[in-house]
């Protein structure tokens, strides 16, 4: 029998929400190594036997006690060296929070859970019709989440939810 090295499958949640007229996101703060200190999208492997969709929703419920619904996928991402852990391939969602009134709180892995603006995560300013004018990254991103956050904004605007 001929065995086949095989990268490993992690989940990515992206949740957003229009507070006081601007769009934030949910970024945890990473508590271990790779990326220690740095912001992310919450996530995590997907256990074996597990499907994807049921990865995503037990990940932000550990990373940020948060419960989620209805994951829909946004972007896939897999460069052998997007991760220093060894080859990884992401698989990015927008998910929807059962309570939009509830407050992130970071657990296991995640130091801290928190609604950030995107223009923050990003490094831009939206004008009123909510295009980006100004490019340049302001929080240290781990992985390639920064280009992760850009496809969800693109994803977004696409679906007329923003």
């Amino acid at each position: 029998m001929t065995f086949y090295k095989r990268p490993a499958v992690t989940v990515d949640a992206a949740i957003y929400r229009i507070k006081n007229s601007e769009i934030e996101v949910l970024v945890v703060k990473r508590k271990n190594d790779p990326f220690k200190g740095y912001y992310a999208f919450c996530g995590g492997f997907v256990d074996y036997g597990e499907d994807p969709k049921d990865a995503v929703l037990r990940e932000l419920k550990e990373e940020t006690n948060l419960d989620g619904k209805n994951p829909i996928l946004f972007d896939v991402r897999g460069a052998p060296d997007r991760d220093p852990r060894g080859h990884t391939i992401s698989i990015f969602y927008s998910v929807e929070m059962v309570d939009p009134n509830q407050e992130p709180k970071g657990g296991d892995d995640a130091a801290e859970a928190m609604f950030v603006p995107l223009s923050t995560v990003l490094g831009l300013n939206f004008d009123k019709d909510l295009n980006a004018v100004i490019n340049s990254q302001t929080l240290p991103m781990a992985f390639d989440h920064l280009n992760g956050f850009k496809s969800f904004y693109t994803w977004l605007k696409k679906e007329n939810l923003i």
